[in-house]
């Protein structure tokens, strides 16, 4: 950040994310504490229809007192079938730094699979599907990286960037277990945000694994039919002795995966025309005002500009 302006984007663009997170906890409390909002919204599908309508809202709002384009603002633009099967790739090669990032926050809390896994039995496969695989992606994208990593990415670096909206996009699941792995996610996701120059990427990273997540969760239902089995699942939480094997085996995986996943975001950005967009900082063009100028070379012309070698010449 160079300028005051820069600086004032910043802290609003901060307190944009504020308002989100107040908007999604008093409408998670209205419905977990209220029994007629709890009642009025009890289809898993109306009631996520509901949150992420709210959540545009401030976004969108800002985006019309800003007098921005929608479309191209938020990042709506086609790109090559090759950056769509390289983004696939994408997500199986970043697989072990996710589930790295998984295993470590499970020394500490539970995991949030597993714990939904009992209020998921009699639920709607499709509703499930409908709301986790393709609501979530659609309406997050557009709030993390639509308009909260195009704007930052304006006035900070990219790494910066990418580092503080997938920060923010893990503080946004409101838990320990998801925040870990939603911050490797929002890392990844902006960095192919930002060099494919378009949104559709980072959904389609976002549908896929949160599509596997809904495939996982019920293979859990069946599997875990009985409590005991249930239970036992449970009891991983906090088991270093159980989870350091899975850490230390997610840990070596993840070096490659590391590598990998920076080589195809680069040949993404590239097919798309955007790798300086992620490689090189954001810089200023620094005009020199007339007035200087002008100073600087009466300065020159009246001889009062040394030259602070003349002394080592003579």
């Amino acid at each position: 950040m160079h300028t005051k302006e820069e600086k004032t984007e910043f802290f609003i663009l901060l307190g944009v994310f504020a308002i989100e997170m107040m908007i999604i906890f008093a409408y998670m409390f209205a419905v977990s504490h209220i029994p007629v909002v709890a009642q009025l919204f009890s289809n898993i599908l109306v009631r996520s229809l509901i949150m992420y309508a709210l959540m545009m809202v401030p976004v969108l709002l800002y985006t019309v007192v800003k007098g921005d384009k929608f479309l191209a603002s938020f990042g709506f633009k086609k790109v090559r079938a090759v950056t769509l099967l390289l983004t696939v790739l994408l997500v199986v090669a970043a697989y072990p730094m996710i589930m790295l990032a998984n295993f470590v926050s499970q020394l500490f809390v539970p995991n949030t699979v597993v714990q939904a896994v009992g209020g998921m039995k009699g639920v709607p496969v499709v509703s499930i599907a409908l709301s986790v695989a393709v609501l979530a992606p659609f309406a997050e994208e557009l709030v993390m990286r639509g308009f909260f990593a195009n704007r930052f990415r304006k006035i900070i670096p990219m790494a910066a960037t990418a580092i503080l909206t997938g920060f923010l996009f893990g503080v946004l699941h409101m838990n320990l277990n998801q925040f870990c792995y939603a911050w490797v996610i929002g890392i990844i996701a902006a960095y192919v945000c930002i060099g494919s120059g378009s949104i559709y990427p980072s959904m389609l990273i976002h549908m896929l694994f949160n599509g596997f997540n809904v495939w996982m969760l019920f293979s859990s239902v069946t599997n875990m039919a009985s409590d005991e089995n249930l239970e036992a699942a449970q009891d991983m939480t906090g088991n270093a002795a159980e989870l350091l094997p899975f850490i230390g085996v997610a840990a070596v995986l993840s070096v490659g995966s590391f590598f990998l996943v920076r080589f195809i975001i680069r040949k993404i950005a590239k097919i798309e025309g955007h790798l300086e967009d992620i490689s090189k900082p954001k810089t200023i063009a620094l005009v020199p005002n007339e007035t200087v100028l002008e100073d600087f070379r009466g300065l020159i012309e009246s001889n009062e500009l040394q030259n602070p070698f003349e002394d080592y010449k003579k």
